[in-house]
């Protein structure tokens, strides 16, 4: 049982990374530094009209997938609600990303169907962590109040 839960927890952080080495290779590319992920020039107008209020929120999100990995390989229960709230700030940045004009052409034009991609995926290591908790993979979260 215990290397389901490395597996899962393993799926998730790879995702976290994932979305921590898009969020500071933009970072570091809107810095002034080198391109280290090969932004286009379409990405880069993207990414150059995001306020800073959206890349905290983005900075949240990715952080918020890798913590949630931590924590499922810890088997603590707390990952479902971490990871559920990331990928609801990622679903909304998705849905206000995809209303720029350049988003279409981002990424070869690859950058919707990624972007698609990348939500089922999300969708299924939530379902994913429901049914460890579920299956007693993960501790449960305890919200009872005791009387005094």
């Amino acid at each position: 049982m215990a290397l389901t839960r490395y597996m899962l927890a393993g799926t998730i952080l790879l995702r976290g990374s994932y979305s921590m080495a898009i969020f500071l290779g933009s970072v570091i590319f809107l810095s002034g530094g080198p391109n280290l992920i090969g932004i286009d020039s379409y990405f880069e107008h993207i990414l150059q009209s995001l306020g800073p209020v959206v890349c905290f929120f983005w900075g949240l999100y990715a952080s918020g997938y890798f913590v949630a990995g931590l924590l499922a390989a810890w088997g603590r229960g707390l990952a479902l609600p971490v990871y559920g709230a990331a990928m609801m700030i990622d679903f909304v940045l998705w849905i206000a990303s995809s209303l720029e004009t350049y988003y279409d052409l981002s990424f070869q034009g690859r950058a919707p169907k990624l972007d698609i991609v990348f939500n089922l995926i999300d969708i299924a290591l939530f379902v994913s962590l429901i049914l460890a908790l579920r299956l007693k993979l993960l501790t449960p979260l305890r919200w009872s109040v005791k009387a005094h």
